[in-house]
């Protein structure tokens, strides 16, 4: 079975998935929005989980953390959203993973491949999904 990470933001959603071993994690693709709306981002994962034949076992959500270890103002919202997940999918486990760094790090990379901003800011979140769920998977599984 597969996991998928996710990178949720107010307007984005990067994904990225794992294979069937949990042992190489891929970007897959970034999702963008018009504004933060839960059923949206519900919809487009249904349409995921019915592309990988309904593979996916996991979902590691990035929790937003401040640099000293408390909540910032989006963690509310993951929780939320996290739930809603809990709730919609039934059969597949949902975790927390701390993201701090993840999208610097994503930034970061890419710069450094040589992408240009306007580049950057549309695929950094699937890159940071992938940070996000390979640092859970090197520690849980």
């Amino acid at each position: 079975m597969r996991a998928i990470g996710i990178d949720l933001g107010t307007k984005s959603m990067g994904i990225a998935i794992s294979d069937n071993s949990k042992k190489i994690v891929n970007p897959l693709k970034n999702y963008l929005f018009s504004a933060y709306e839960p059923a949206k981002y519900i919809e487009t994962l249904n349409k995921l989980f019915l592309e990988y034949h309904n593979e996916i076992d996991l979902i590691v959500l990035g929790f937003p953390l401040k640099l000293n270890n408390k909540s910032s103002p989006w963690s509310d919202t993951v929780v939320e959203f996290g739930k809603l997940l809990k709730v919609t999918f039934k059969n597949i486990h949902v975790k927390l993973q701390d993201e701090r760094f993840s999208t610097k790090q994503a930034t970061g990379y890419l710069k450094q491949l040589g992408f240009k901003h306007s580049k950057v800011k549309n695929i950094k979140d699937k890159l940071s999904a992938q940070i996000i769920l390979q640092n859970y998977l090197e520690l849980n599984v």
